[in-house]
């Protein structure tokens, strides 16, 4: 009975995720494209005073882990900023406007080693977290690669809803995986050729798999997919640090290669790979938080 539920709910939310997505679609093609951002805004605000009980009561216990030196005022002001982020982001996706492949190469930073890498014939992963406009893999494919994004266990008609909007981008596929099957997938897209896109700031439940890593004063299971998939395939790993400029436009700055250790402990080497790689987008995580996706969306806990 348990799982019948579990069924309903996601088959529910599914439905539910995908209809807004494509009804705030159609609404905003009424308007003009400096309204958009503002109506977004202020919908985002609204669910955020109308559920503050959930997620604004969630994102201001994530900050005091995250940053504890920050006040009461601080911590507000870092969640309305970061409920305007989202909205930035979700008004360029649902928008018809599209960035020319010249201006989406000009925003990229540090690309040549990982190109020089690449054009070697080393299989190359990016390993990326949601920070500002969430555009990283149409950055990645404007450098004139294939680049690959799974997509595992979104609701279907929220994916049919992201793959079309980011369809207009070139040379990207984005793909819904079935839970399981992201790493042998992934494995087949390197053997051909193609860059490997992954998240890393997907932070999952405890018991739901992941490595127990710190960021700031909290700790969270993060996915192990990047590092697992590069010690396993001899892959380049790299950095992609999204972010805005002091003009409000967003870049994509990407470092590396990151150095993996091993010991030949196959889980040892990935769990400490994995804190490692955490480590190394901690100051870039605490210092956006204004900017970071998954602040109202994790349940962050005090590390020991």
């Amino acid at each position: 009975m348990k799982q019948l539920f579990a069924k309903v709910k996601a088959g529910l939310t599914s439905i539910a995720l995908g209809s807004i997505v494509w009804l705030l679609r159609a609404v905003m093609r009424w308007f003009p494209k400096n309204l958009r951002a503002v109506i977004l805004f202020q919908l985002g605000l609204g669910i955020l005073i109308f559920g503050w009980f959930w997620i604004g009561r969630r994102m201001n216990s994530n900050l005091r882990l995250l940053r504890p030196d920050l006040n009461w005022a601080q911590r507000l002001m870092v969640t309305v900023r970061n409920i305007w982020t989202l909205t930035r982001a979700w008004t360029f996706l649902l928008s018809n406007e599209e960035i020319a492949p010249e201006d989406m190469q000009a925003r990229v930073e540090g690309a040549e080693p990982l190109l020089e890498s690449y054009n070697a014939g080393t299989k190359t992963i990016v390993a990326f977290v949601h920070i500002a406009v969430n555009e990283l893999v149409p950055a990645v494919s404007a450098l004139g690669v294939r680049a690959f994004a799974p997509a595992e266990a979104i609701p279907e008609l929220l994916y049919q809803a992201m793959a079309r909007l980011r369809a207009r981008h070139g040379n990207v596929e984005f793909t819904r995986i079935s839970r399981g099957q992201t790493l042998p997938v992934c494995r087949q897209k390197l053997a051909e050729g193609w860059i490997v896109v992954l998240a890393l700031d997907m932070i999952r439940q405890a018991g739901s798999g992941g490595v127990l890593c710190r960021l700031g004063t909290a700790k969270g299971y993060f996915p192990v997919g990047a590092v697992k998939l590069a010690l396993e395939e001899e892959a380049s790993l790299w950095l992609a640090l999204p972010y805005y400029d002091q003009k409000g436009v967003a870049r994509l700055r990407i470092e590396g290669p990151f150095e993996l250790t091993r010991t030949g402990e196959v889980v040892a080497d990935i769990e400490s790979n994995t804190c490692r790689l955490v480590a190394a987008y901690e100051s870039f995580i605490l210092e956006r938080l204004a900017d970071w996706w998954q602040l109202p969306w994790v349940k962050l806990t005090r590390k020991e």
